[in-house]
């Protein structure tokens, strides 16, 4: 009785194993349709849309650079939260595992607090400013 349930519990980690590798692996080759990466020419010459010549323009990059940042701790906050709640899902009682899954949560919340906190400080400074 106690080989067979220990020859389960090796199938089902095999099993798991065999879901993490699935999924990073899928993860991996979905990632330039999640960037949208598009084809660059090395020939094409990109010049800046925005010269910076004045005080506004400065602010005018600087706005942009922080709503991309915005945008990229959402997008990794959500990533860390989904993945500690798989991490959560799988622990299967072992404490150790949990309070890792708890911890990353905990991790992926204060990304969103700092996150919403740089759009408040920037909208602050912008209104302080203008």
């Amino acid at each position: 009785m106690m080989i067979k349930l220990k020859k389960e519990r090796s199938l089902n980690l095999n099993k798991i194993k065999q879901m993490k590798k699935f999924l990073f692996s899928s993860g991996l080759l979905t990632l330039p349709m999640f960037a949208m990466a598009q084809a660059f020419d090395p020939n094409q010459i990109i010049s800046p849309t925005v010269k910076v010549t004045r005080f506004e323009d400065f602010i005018a990059i600087f706005n942009t650079l922080i709503s991309w940042m915005f945008t990229i701790l959402l997008i990794l906050s959500v990533i860390f939260i989904i993945l500690a709640a798989f991490k959560y899902l799988t622990a299967g009682g072992d404490d150790e595992k949990i309070k890792s899954a708890h911890s990353m949560i905990i991790y992926a919340v204060v990304g969103l607090v700092v996150a919403f906190l740089a759009q408040g400080i920037r909208f602050v400074v912008e209104q302080l400013i203008s």
